[in-house]
C-alpha cells in the first residue's frame, strides 16, 4: 500500500453543534474511499448518497 497514513483517533474533534452531516475522508485511492460521517440525526436525502 502506498501513500500517507495518518493515524489518529476518529472520536475526536467531533463538532459539538452540527445543522448538517459531516464527511471526511479519511483515506482514498483508484478503488476505495473511507469516510467518517458525522451526524446527530439528520439523514442525507433519497437519490443524494
Amino acid at each position: 500500500m502506498s501513500g500517507n497514513i495518518r493515524t489518529n483517533n476518529i472520536f475526536s474533534n467531533l463538532p459539538s453543534h452540527l445543522s448538517e452531516e459531516v464527511f471526511e475522508t479519511l483515506q482514498k485511492n483508484a478503488s476505495l474511499k473511507l469516510e467518517r460521517i458525522i451526524s446527530t440525526g439528520q439523514a442525507t436525502p433519497r437519490g443524494e448518497g
